[in-house]
């Protein structure tokens, strides 16, 4: 006799890309540990989109928990839990590398609980199975005519991510292009960035018929900024490989998506 499936909790947290690498190794650690996932999808200035206007329910998913949250509860709830010996996998933990999550998911009588923005049991052929955008997303990038070329990917991140734009400066990618125009003249590339000045620096060295990108807003505090942000890590997942943002799970997660090759930029 098939024994009933636990419930799994999973609430990741930070962006886009930090929380579609939790949300994969959580939804793989349920299909191989007999579970099912409650997922709770917190809105808030870093992400404000529905997790239903990104991506298409996994059969592993049982419900599907839209909700805000003020930010300083739900870290102060994961350490209370994890002091009071309740099955949690978070952050504190999973920087600690440990090979096996399993031990401090599994219990008798609770539901155990993930909140983080670290992936612990992913690969990259696991995320087009676990993650598929719904069908208006799947049919923009499909219909792009660029993705008739074979682009190389490249990836500016900003904003407020420090350690990337101290140690991945523009200057590098730019080197970097120039590389892969030495080695191959016709190369086309694709740009993904949320800074305009980096844009436009880019465009004017290397040249805007050289350089493909598309309008966007930018803003991730507008359910259309997350949309936009899943389209930009769609498109670079089809790209010949990428060129990334040190400290920056945009650039990872976009390299797992489409099992390609990552060439970190760094200082």
């Amino acid at each position: 006799m098939t024994k009933a499936a636990k419930t799994l909790i999973v609430h990741p947290h930070g962006g886009l890309g930090n929380r579609m690498r939790v949300l994969v190794s959580s939804l793989e650690w349920a299909k191989n540990n007999n579970h099912r996932v409650l997922l709770i999808w917190e809105k808030n200035r870093v992400l404000n989109c529905d997790y239903e206007r990104l991506f298409n329910k996994s059969p592993l998913i049982d419900r599907v928990v839209n909700i805000r949250i003020p930010e300083s509860i739900p870290s102060k709830l994961s350490k209370l839990l994890q002091m009071l010996r309740y099955p949690v996998l978070n952050d504190a933990i999973l920087k600690g590398k440990p090979q096996n999550v399993s031990p401090y998911l599994q219990s008798r009588f609770f539901s155990p609980y993930v909140h983080s923005c670290y992936d612990f049991c992913s690969a990259p052929k696991l995320y087009q199975e676990h993650l598929v955008p719904i069908s208006s997303i799947q049919t923009l990038v499909d219909s792009a005519p660029i993705m008739e070329e074979e682009l190389v990917g490249i990836h500016i991140r900003r904003g407020d991510n420090v350690m990337a734009t101290s140690n991945s400066p523009t200057a590098l990618f730019i080197q970097a292009m120039r590389s892969e125009l030495e080695s191959r003249p016709s190369c086309k590339f694709y740009l993904a960035t949320d800074d305009a000045s980096a844009q436009k620096e880019i465009q004017d060295v290397i040249g805007r018929e050289t350089v493909y990108t598309r309008e966007k807003n930018l803003s991730r505090n507008d359910a259309a900024g997350v949309v936009d942000a899943l389209i930009d890590i769609l498109m670079l997942s089809r790209c010949r490989c990428i060129i990334g943002s040190f400290y920056s799970s945009f650039s990872d997660v976009a390299s797992k998506y489409g099992n390609i090759p990552l060439q970190i930029m760094k200082q």
